[in-house]
């Protein structure tokens, strides 16, 4: 009984997994990652972020990208299969003398050709969490796109 209830859970879980991602990310190899823009919201507000920190997460990910063994990172968008757009930044703030950078991102993968949003992503805070802000939004980012790729390529 207990492992039907295993069985059953895992198909769950792995058929919702497929139906949520889209079929066409197997066919995605290389990825130019566009100009991001730094002008996010914050709890309904616009925020114009710290020059320049779009820049580091665009460079970010373009790193997790090469490094990824299954993405490469492409310089032209005519020789990719996909681009990154979208707006990722970090914002800086101290509270009680403490100093705080809180990373940010809303990317979509869009196919060159067709122009159809392939997969979306957002970033989630993670509390705790050391490191630059960049490196923690563009290692969030490999590590759902690897995973749903994964699914893609294993439907």
């Amino acid at each position: 009984m207990r492992t039907s209830c295993v069985i059953l859970a895992t198909l769950f879980l792995t058929s919702t997994a497929s139906a949520r991602v889209n079929p066409r990310l197997k066919d995605v190899h290389k990825i130019y990652v566009d100009q991001l823009r730094n002008v996010g919201t914050e709890h309904g507000k616009t925020v114009v972020m710290a020059w320049g920190s779009s820049d580091e997460v665009r460079e970010a990910l373009v790193a997790a990208l090469a490094s990824s063994a299954r993405f490469a990172a492409v310089k032209e968008e005519a020789k990719a299969d996909a681009e990154i757009e979208g707006t990722a930044g970090y914002i800086k703030s101290e509270k009680d003398g403490k100093k705080f950078t809180t990373g940010f991102a809303r990317l979509e993968l869009i196919d060159i050709k067709s122009k159809e949003v392939l997969w979306t992503f957002q970033y989630e805070r993670t509390p705790g969490t050391g490191g630059k802000a960049a490196d923690r939004v563009a290692n969030q980012f490999i590590e759902a796109l690897l995973m749903d790729a994964q699914v893609a390529d294993n439907p």
